[in-house]
């Protein structure tokens, strides 16, 4: 219920107010969550697991002028049944003019749980003041107060509870208004916490914080934004703190997008440094139906060791692959400082100058536009906390930092000609990958470096011919099982025929040629020639149909049944091998599929496989 009045004549004065309730039965079972994320803690009912009736009640009034003031006074009660009943009282003061923006905001519950045996007292103030400075009024000094009191007590002993704590922060700000192209915003924090400690509340820790933030639009074509802020904490009480220790820290975060030549250069480039910490990785594999894992194991042994990652491979779309990988949960984790950088960088020449009427072109700007390039780098990086590293590892993002415990990298290039073009393109590209994870039994690097060259040509606008010529260097260094280690050379060379004689079918007949040669250990080679058939019919909303079928004839000198011949082949073997799948899909109605797969194979001298699923999928 609300209700809206003025006060006098002029309508200066107005005064509004609401009150709202609301009961839950008991038996009442919600499909999702209908309150607020913080109601919860609000009410401090985390704990309050029992079922019951809920009553609650939502009063508050409030009284504003037209110059700039606003008073507002609430009331709310949240009652449990017996199990808890608390009330909160909440007080707002608003005061806004052409210089002063003003708010101080608090509220203060007081509540008792009986089936606990437990009372709390909670009180959440929040005061900012900023003051327009100058003639301009462009610049604003000020401070923010934000601090919480939470204790909770026994009601029998009154004596403090463990989950009772306390904090204040106090920050000092002088900005100028962000709307505007250049601006410049400068911060000091102070912030204490405090925990439970015998029956009072001891200071914990103490953290001083600068923070220096700001924006720079240059122009539609450069937008700089940045914030850079300096930490220090200080332990006062490490038995309050066990797991944590005073420390510098250094935060930031720089994004800049820049483009030219009527966008015909485009550059975004985003920074990012901040502290964390890394769980040290252990997995278990559990055994599922065949075909209804993520993973294969590739060992020798009848009986295998689920806790050993070496021995299983990521291989979703095998048939035999029958194990599925679980991540156990444990208490040792790494603090780390992270680093992360991305960069977008495109070339379009094509842009580069508006077409103008009555004018063509010169011959040489012709064949420039029909080249482009695409640059992404991505990587993140996680160095341990804790371990003395120089100044420039903040712009050193390669692998010989001793001091990382987890890596991510990708380098992609591609230039095209004439893309997009109907008759014919080509690329030329590298991509490489770079990983690194921490282990219970040591580090795991994983890479993969791919330099291809693809074509397109098309012939009478129903056939395309492709070819793709590709060298690849696949690499895995285990710290703990040397003897897995990789540095795979690959050669592949594959082209390929597309035929589409109507709009919903299509025919593709492909051959694949791969050299393969392990560089270290063993120095095993593989020569793998591939010939497959692809066909796909499709009718929109209704139903689809795809058919496949390969033949792979595979030359490898190494060990059989070997986790390197499962590398080099990638779940193949040695001699002939057939493959052959088929799907088809059905939309029974507006929002029903149903779809069935089958799949087998026949490698080596190993028995055929086969895989048959049905899948029913609703969306909603």
């Amino acid at each position: 219920m609300t209700h809206q009045s003025k006060l006098d004549s002029s309508g200066l004065w107005n005064l509004s107010a609401n009150v709202k309730h609301e009961f839950v039965h008991k038996n009442f079972r919600s499909l999702n969550p209908y309150r607020a994320p913080e109601f919860v803690r609000d009410w401090n009912i985390s704990q309050i697991l029992g079922q019951g009736d809920e009553n609650l009640l939502i009063g508050n009034v409030k009284l504003a002028n037209k110059s700039g003031l606003g008073l507002a006074y609430g009331y709310n009660s949240f009652v449990k049944t017996s199990q808890y009943a608390g009330q909160k009282h909440e007080a707002t003061l608003e005061y806004n003019t052409k210089r002063w923006q003003l708010r101080a905001y608090s509220n203060y519950l007081t509540s008792e749980s009986a089936s606990k045996g437990e009372e709390s007292q909670f009180l959440r103030p929040n005061i900012s003041a900023m003051y327009r400075i100058g003639k301009s009024l462009d610049w604003s000094v000020g401070m923010v107060y934000d601090a919480e009191d939470n204790q909770y007590r026994n009601m029998q002993s009154d004596t403090l509870l463990k989950p009772s704590y306390a904090f204040k922060n106090l920050k000092w700000v002088i900005t100028n208004n962000f709307e505007r192209d250049f601006a410049l915003k400068m911060s000091y924090s102070v912030r204490d916490d405090r925990f439970a400690k015998g029956n009072d509340l001891q200071l914990a820790s103490v953290a001083n914080e600068v923070e220096l933030a700001g924006k720079w639009h240059a122009s539609d074509n450069s937008d700089l934004q940045w914030s850079v802020i300096g930490r220090q904490l200080e332990i006062r009480d490490q038995t309050l703190l066990p797991n944590d220790k005073s420390k510098k820290t250094i935060l930031g975060r720089i994004d800049y997008s820049f483009s030219a030549w009527n966008e015909g250069i485009r550059s975004v480039t985003s920074y990012n440094t901040n502290s964390g910490q890394e769980p040290k990785i252990e997995y278990i594999f559990q055994k599922v139906e065949a075909g209804q894992g993520d993973y294969i194991y590739i060992g020798d042994s009848i009986n295998p060791n689920v806790s050993i990652i070496q021995d299983f491979r990521y291989d979703p779309t095998n048939p035999l692959s029958r194990y599925i990988r679980l991540a156990l949960n444990n208490n040792e984790f790494i603090r780390t400082n992270n680093i992360e950088i991305n960069q977008t960088f495109n070339i379009e020449p094509s842009r580069f100058r508006k077409p103008k009427e009555g004018k063509k072109p010169s011959k040489f700007y012709k064949f420039l536009s029909r080249f482009s390039t695409i640059t992404n780098v991505r990587i993140a990086k996680k160095q341990m906390d804790g371990v003395a590293v120089p100044i420039s590892s903040y712009i050193d993002f390669s692998l010989n930092d001793t001091s990382l415990v987890a890596y991510n990298a990708l380098y992609a290039n591609t230039l095209f000609f004439n893309k997009g073009n109907v008759k014919y393109d080509i690329q030329l590209g590298n991509r490489n990958t770079q990983n690194r994870i921490v282990q219970i039994n040591g580090k795991e690097d994983r890479g993969l470096n791919d330099l291809f060259l693809r074509t397109r040509f098309n012939v009478k606008g129903k056939t395309d011919l492709f070819l793709i010529v590709e060298k690849s260097v696949k690499s895995y260094v285990s710290e703990a099982f040397d003897e897995r280690n990789l540095d795979i050379l690959i050669y592949r060379i594959k082209p390929e025929v597309s035929i589409r004689p109507t709009n919903n079918t299509r025919f593709a007949l492909k051959y694949a040629y791969q050299d393969k040669k392990q560089k270290i250990l063993s120095g095993d080679a593989a020569f793998l020639n591939e010939t497959s058939a692809e066909f796909t019919l499709r009718k929109v909303s209704k139903y689809s149909l795809d058919f496949s079928v390969s033949y792979v004839k595979v030359k490898f000198s190494g060990a059989a049944n070997s986790p390197l011949e499962y590398d080099m082949l990638d779940g193949l073997k040695n001699g002939q091998n057939f493959l052959w799948n088929s799907s088809y899909t059905k939309r029974i109605a507006k929002n029903i599929d149903l779809s069935f797969q089958y799949e087998g194979r026949k490698t080596g001298i190993s028995p055929t496989v086969h895989v048959g699923r049905a899948q029913v999928k609703a969306t909603f």
